[in-house]
C-alpha cells in the first residue's frame, strides 16, 4: 500500500510560536497596553515573547491583515494609529453588519440559543456587578464577557461571512473604549444597556432590540469625544 503524503504545505516549525505571538500582541493592543503609534522593535519583542524572528514577523503580518498594525518601508511595524474619523468609519460599518446579524440570529434562535445568552450575560453582569467593589475586574476578563455577550446575541446569524467581520470590528471598537479616560465607569454604565438588550433579545421585540444596539454602538464614539485617551487624533 503506497503510503499517504499529504498535499498540504507544511507548517513552519514556529507556526504555533507565531500563533502565540500575534495573540500576546492582540491582547496588549486591544487592552491599551501598546499604544496606538508605538513602534514595534524586534529586540523588545523577542526579549517580550521569547519567540524567533521569523515567529514575529509571521505574527505582526497577521495583525496587519486585521488592522491593528501598520509596516512602513525602512522603519518596521507599529501600532495602527487611533483616530475619530477611522472609529466613525468601524461605528458605521458595524452598524450595518450587527444590526443585520442581530435581525437574523432574532429570526432564528431557538432554545439552546436562548440558554447560552442568558449563559453570557449572567456572566458579563456579575463581573460588573462585582466591579463596585473591585475596579481589577475592569479588565480582561470583562472584556472577554463582554464580547462573549454580544457575540451570543448574534450567534444563530446563519452568515458567517457576516460574524467574521463583526467580529473583527468588535475588537478594533474595543481598542478604542481602552483609549477613554472614562474605561473604569463604561462597564458599569453599560450594564443597564445590556439587560435591555437581553430582555428585547428574549421577547424577540426586534426592532427595539435592533434600536438599543445601535445606541449601544455609538457610546464607544459619545465617550470618546467626551473624554479622550492621549494618542487620538481628532
Amino acid at each position: 500500500m503506497t503510503a499517504y503524503i499529504s498535499s498540504a504545505p507544511r507548517l513552519p516549525e514556529d507556526h504555533g510560536a507565531a500563533a502565540n505571538a500575534a495573540e500576546g500582541l492582540r491582547n496588549d493592543i486591544l487592552n491599551g497596553t501598546l499604544k496606538p503609534g508605538d513602534r514595534l522593535r524586534f529586540e523588545g519583542l523577542r526579549a517580550g515573547t521569547g519567540a524567533s524572528m521569523g515567529a514575529l514577523r509571521e505574527a505582526l503580518t497577521r495583525l496587519e491583515t486585521e488592522g491593528l498594525v501598520r509596516s512602513d518601508a525602512g522603519r518596521g511595524f507599529a501600532v495602527a494609529p487611533a483616530s475619530m474619523r477611522d472609529l466613525e468609519d468601524i461605528e458605521r460599518l458595524r452598524l450595518n453588519l450587527e444590526i443585520k446579524a442581530l435581525r437574523s440570529s432574532l429570526e432564528q434562535g431557538d432554545d439552546h440559543w436562548e440558554a447560552a445568552l442568558i449563559s453570557a450575560y449572567h456572566l458579563v453582569a456579575r463581573i460588573e456587578e462585582r466591579a463596585e467593589e473591585d475596579r481589577s475586574l475592569l479588565d480582561n476578563i470583562w472584556d472577554a464577557r463582554h464580547r462573549d455577550f454580544h457575540f451570543a446575541l448574534l450567534s444563530a446569524c446563519d452568515s458567517p461571512w457576516t460574524l467574521h467581520f463583526c467580529r473583527l470590528l468588535f475588537d478594533q471598537c474595543q481598542r478604542y473604549q481602552r483609549l477613554t479616560t472614562t474605561l473604569d465607569h463604561s462597564p458599569l454604565l453599560k450594564r443597564n444597556e445590556h439587560q435591555a438588550l437581553l430582555e428585547a433579545a428574549l421577547d424577540r421585540r426586534t426592532d427595539e432590540a435592533c434600536d438599543l444596539l445601535a445606541h449601544h454602538i455609538r457610546g464607544t464614539r459619545h465617550a470618546l469625544r467626551a473624554n479622550p485617551g492621549p494618542g487620538i487624533e481628532f
